[in-house]
């Protein structure tokens, strides 16, 4: 088979070798002034993929630095505001301890008043808000975490339990910020404290109540062993003040008519009391100041000796509320109707009516502290001088307490700023490979691109040199 190389063929590979080398000229072009060696799939694609993992993990690292400095900068604004809290503790420690030896009223005072400008401070830094976002109100961060807290009585955390946290890497979350409550709100509970003359005390449970309450101690109704004829008093139930079971409070009885008609009436052993048939409210106290209202219409004639009197009350710890009956035993629970806390009372030495300042030892928020320690200064419970020193003492054991917790919480947040820096360098130094990575996949060399580019140009003008030499053709060449 004759082949032969015509002119229209030599015409098409030249054409061909042109469209390749212009080609070339033209990527080795784009390379240059974009500074990329991939803008196609075409020009490679396993090194594409490459550049997309590369990419898709360098926007990974991107988010996680993000979050990571936001987080950060929001435990730096947290840390410096329990720093501060700290500071305004310190304080209340110094004006506990010179409330403690002072007894001056009008100094005490001024104290008292600096606490309200310490307590409205701390106010200030527990509801702080920064970008739109409550800091201490946990995950529920539009809602405003102690509405009130400066004034309130009654501090209620009004945010979320949940704290905020951010994920760093497969094994769980790290809690970033933790809820208010656990910051202004620290517990170590401790045997709760009965302030009173009933003779209530702490139940073997455990109290669930927080901060300060007062137990209400009721008479409800006496009644007397038979066989003296002495019954109850028109008075009775309004004015007895005595509460016991049976035996724990006694009458003597001495009818020195022998007919019922006079004699003398005493309460557990208290200063006798004459009495006549016509005694229908006769007042008898006792030792304790005890008090009980009895009728002597009826005395059985000749009647002398002792009987027992059963006196029954109830518990309240909600002013009246509710209430439950006293049974005398190691351990009742008393449940606040309004905020269903629990107080535990061991009622077996109850003997009379009477209130019970109770302390939830342990128990008191980081408000309470500074409210109750002002209040104790200025003796709003009306104590003796012994008592309030007592009281005072008491708070300062509270303001430690709490100063202490801060201190502990600075720790934890310290923790958590270096694990984030951590993080965070280790995320940017991981994005800096990739990016070199991708520097070294994807970037042109522009030295080589320039080589490249002359040296492909050189090729074009070679391909266009011979290309007229091959086009310089005759008839003649043709009839050969």
């Amino acid at each position: 088979m004759d082949f032969r190389v015509t002119p229209s063929f030599t015409v098409a590979q030249f054409l061909t070798r042109l469209t390749q080398q212009n080609s070339r000229i033209a990527n080795l072009n784009q390379q240059a002034s974009s500074g990329l060696r991939i803008s196609r799939p075409s020009d490679d694609p396993a090194g594409l993929r490459s550049l997309l993992r590369t990419e898709e993990a360098i926007g990974r690292l991107d988010t996680r630095i993000s979050s990571i400095t936001a987080a950060r900068y929001r435990l730096e604004q947290a840390s410096i505001n329990v720093q501060d809290a700290h500071s305004l503790f310190v304080r209340a420690e110094v004006i506990a301890s010179q409330a403690v030896q002072s007894l001056e009223p009008a100094e005490r005072e001024i104290l008292a008043d600096e606490l309200d400008g310490i307590l409205r401070q701390l106010d200030a830094l527990a509801n702080v808000e920064i970008s739109g976002e409550f800091l201490f109100a946990g995950i529920a961060t539009n809602k405003l975490p102690f509405p009130g807290a400066g004034n309130s009585s009654n501090t209620s955390y009004q945010g979320a339990e949940i704290p905020r946290s951010l994920q760093l890497h497969s094994g769980g979350p790290t809690v970033v910020l933790g809820s208010g409550a656990s910051i202004f709100q620290p517990i170590s509970r401790g045997t709760t404290l009965y302030l009173g003359g009933t003779g209530a005390a702490a139940g073997i449970g455990t109290d669930n109540a927080r901060g300060r309450g007062t137990l209400i101690v009721s008479h409800v109704e006496t009644t007397f062993a038979p066989g003296s004829g002495i019954t109850a008093g028109t008075g009775s139930a309004a004015g007895n003040t005595i509460i016991g079971p049976a035996g724990a409070n006694k009458l003597t009885i001495v009818d020195t008519s022998g007919t019922g008609a006079f004699g003398t009436v005493s309460l557990n052993g208290g200063p006798p009391v004459a009495f006549t048939n016509g005694d229908t409210n006769l007042k008898l106290v006792g030792p304790l100041n005890e008090v009980v209202f009895v009728d002597t219409t009826a005395i059985t004639a000749g009647f002398t000796g002792e009987i027992d009197l059963t006196a029954t009350g109830t518990l309240s710890v909600d002013g009246g509320l509710s209430s439950v009956a006293i049974d005398f035993s190691t351990n009742q629970a008393v449940t606040n109707s309004a905020t269903g806390a629990i107080t535990n009372v061991d009622s077996t030495a109850i003997r009379q009516v009477g209130q019970e300042h109770l302390e939830y030892t342990g128990t008191a928020d980081a408000f309470a502290v500074l409210r109750e320690l002002r209040d104790d200064i200025r003796n709003v419970r009306d104590q003796d001088g012994g008592e309030q020193r007592e009281a005072i003492a008491r708070r300062l054991t509270d303001v430690q307490r709490v100063q202490n917790h801060f201190l502990n919480v600075l720790g934890e947040q310290s923790v958590t700023l270096t694990q984030l820096n951590d993080v965070q360098s280790n995320s940017e130094a991981a994005r800096l490979d990739f990016q070199r990575h991708l520097s070294t996949v994807g970037a042109a060399d522009i030295s080589q691109v320039a080589l490249d580019l002359t040296q492909a140009r050189n090729q074009l003008q070679y391909t266009l040199a011979t290309a007229s030499q091959l086009f310089d053709l005759s008839l003649l060449d043709f009839i050969r």
